[in-house]
């Protein structure tokens, strides 16, 4: 019944968008999305397309809204959409530098090669023989990353909690946090999230070569959309072979050989053109940052010491955006609301489940109930988030939230934490209410 809806709503949106291309997305992003269904376990298959169904039809329904705010030069909260749109909306022939493929894999240059080539192939495909490339149709190529994050989520919340609480978490996440907005807008970071996601699904699963190998794509493909995020992808591998080596006879020496080779992989990065290169570009990233928050809080938290300042902008990210209600500035239209409500309705969400977790793992001491495993899946998201916050815009941040969001959860359903997870909530959407009243009263 679900899918039944999906196609109807699906028709809906492609009618109103009076676009061949449109409906093109619109199919293909059914079909995949329900093969990949298909691979969970029986009992569970009918929730999980059921989910697909849900976030399907509210993803295409608020990608069309958001696909609105795009029109001429115009734009509203998200400016990296229109470079695309001005760039591959109209491209007739693709369009491939074999420098720029080489600059991205061999000196080291976040040239974006991949996802450049990708939006260039599909608008090329839809203007030779779908009628033209449209908004919606280019924002549905984004979007569909955003669905099937929801699906693999799925899968891999199965493993740790029961059908009725790994769905219901899943919702809320899809439909709650920043994957919903960023899902409904023409940028690269819900694709790197998908990618992400798919490596969180591979070690969470029993070590195998074919897994490893699979890793290994995946962080390659993550390269050559975001520099940074796919090299960061290797510290994921590191952790898959290091709890693979933990398992077998030889724990004691595999552990030491493995520690002993990630450190010297990791010096030799820090002594790389890599390091050089990624260290000038985020010192680019930095100077943006600062330029758009001049005499602002991050330009201030920028300015304390190296360490203190990421670990400040870090914990003032997840309080975005501040003040809560200043996304509504600027709101010409119902595209516009539409886009300053789920920036508010995500920064909320976001807020109160992490600054939860912070107070279980404070006050709590969630770090003692945590396995060695979990422990440190924790400390290399905090390790990501931590280099990113070079540059403090929470959408380099949110390829591990999904990670995040799981061991949160875990922590929530932990018996001794059930009332505490519970009153730290409470307290937490007191305090979000009354910092917004204040703001909005200043």
């Amino acid at each position: 019944m679900g899918i039944i809806i999906a196609i109807i709503v699906a028709v809906i949106f492609a009618a109103m968008d009076a676009s061949a291309s449109s409906a093109v997305m619109l199919g293909f992003t059914l079909l995949i999305g329900s093969m990949m269904c298909f691979d969970i376990p029986g009992k569970q298959r009918k929730d999980g397309f059921s989910l697909f169904a849900i976030v399907f039809c509210l993803y295409i329904s608020i990608a069309y809204i958001v696909s609105l705010s795009f029109s001429g030069h115009q734009f509203f909260y998200v400016s990296d959409s229109m470079r695309y749109i001005a760039d591959y909306l109209g491209r007739t022939s693709f369009f491939f530098s074999t420098q720029d493929f080489y600059d991205c894999y061999f000196s080291f240059s976040d040239s974006n090669i991949l996802f450049n080539a990708y939006l260039n192939e599909m608008a090329m495909i839809m203007n030779h023989h779908f009628g033209g490339m449209t908004v919606y149709s280019m924002t549905l190529c984004i979007t569909m990353f955003g669905v099937y994050s929801s699906i693999f989520m799925y899968r891999i919340f199965l493993r740790h909690f029961d059908s009725k609480k790994a769905f219901r978490y899943v919702l809320i996440f899809s439909l709650c946090s920043p994957f919903f907005l960023y899902s409904t807008v023409i940028i690269r970071d819900i694709l790197i999230c998908f990618l992400y996601i798919v490596a969180f699904d591979i070690i969470d699963r029993k070590f195998s070569v074919t897994g490893l190998i699979l890793l290994i794509a995946v962080m390659l493909l993550a390269w050559g959309v975001r520099l940074y995020s796919g090299i960061f992808i290797s510290a994921f591998i590191w952790y898959y072979i290091f709890l693979s080596v933990r398992r077998t006879a030889f724990k004691a020496f595999g552990t030491v050989l493995t520690i002993f080779l990630g450190i010297v992989a990791l010096s030799a990065v820090l002594g790389s053109a890599l390091y050089v290169q990624t260290t000038e570009d985020l010192m680019g990233f930095e100077e943006l940052s600062m330029e758009r928050s001049a005499g602002g809080v991050v330009s201030r938290l920028m300015s304390l010491p190296p360490g203190i300042s990421n670990l400040a902008i870090v914990f003032f990210t997840m309080i975005r955006p501040l003040p809560p209600l200043a996304v509504y500035e600027g709101v010409a239209s119902f595209s516009n609301f539409t886009i300053a409500s789920l920036s508010l309705i995500s920064g909320f969400f976001w807020f109160v489940t992490f600054y939860m977790f912070v107070f279980m793992l404070v006050f709590n001491h969630q770090f003692k109930r945590m396995d060695f495993e979990k422990l440190l899946m924790l400390g290399i998201c905090f390790l990501f988030l931590f280099v990113n916050a070079a540059h403090p815009d929470f959408r380099r941040m949110l390829p591990v939230y999904p990670a995040l969001y799981l061991l949160i959860m875990d922590g929530v359903n932990a018996p001794d934490n059930v009332r505490s997870a519970k009153r730290y909530r409470s307290v937490l959407i007191i305090s979000y209410v009354i910092m917004a009243l204040a703001f909005l009263a200043i």
